[in-house]
C-alpha cells in the first residue's frame, strides 16, 4: 500500500532505537515497512513498545522519506481548547501582539494576534495542526 500526504493509518511501535545522541520509535506499518519517529517530539503522548498508533501522512519529500504525526492523546486538529496565557508582548515584525500560552502538559507557546485581540487570564484558541507533537495555535 502506498502511503499519501493527509492519510491516517494505524503502526506498531516495535521498538526504540538509538542512533547517534537521539531515540528514535521504530514503527511497523501494515505492509511490513518500517518507520522511524523522533521520540523526544513525543515525550508527552505516552507511546510505549507494543502499542499501535494511529498516524497522519504528515509528509513526503522528494526523496521518498515519509514523515508521520502520531495522534495527540488531548489535542485534536480544529478543536478549541483552553490555554493558560503567560505573558503579552508587541509583535516585533509588525502589527498585533505576541501572546505567550500553556498548554495542559505545561509546555510554553507563542501565539501571533491581531492589535485588537481581547486577552485574559484563560483563552480560548483553536489547534490548527498538530507538527512534530507542537500545536501550532490560532486565535479564535
Amino acid at each position: 500500500m502506498k502511503l499519501a500526504e493527509g492519510e491516517k493509518h494505524d503502526f506498531f511501535v516495535e521498538r526504540i532505537v538509538n542512533m547517534g545522541d537521539n531515540s528514535y520509535y521504530l514503527l511497523k506499518g501494515t505492509e511490513g515497512v518500517k518507520y522511524l519517529l523522533k521520540k523526544d517530539l513525543y515525550e508527552n503522548y505516552n507511546i510505549n513498545t507494543g502499542d499501535i498508533i494511529n498516524c497522519r501522512v504528515d509528509k513526503i519529500n522528494c526523496r521518498g522519506e515519509v514523515f508521520l504525526e502520531p495522534e495527540n492523546p488531548y489535542y485534536k486538529d480544529g478543536q478549541e481548547y483552553e490555554f493558560d496565557l503567560i505573558s503579552v508582548s508587541d509583535k516585533p515584525d509588525g502589527p498585533g501582539k505576541l501572546l505567550l500560552v500553556g498548554d495542559k502538559y505545561g509546555l510554553k507557546h507563542k501565539v501571533s494576534v491581531p492589535e485588537d485581540f481581547n486577552t485574559g487570564k484563560k483563552l480560548i484558541l483553536r489547534v490548527e495542526k498538530i507538527r512534530k507533537g507542537w500545536p501550532l495555535l490560532i486565535p479564535v
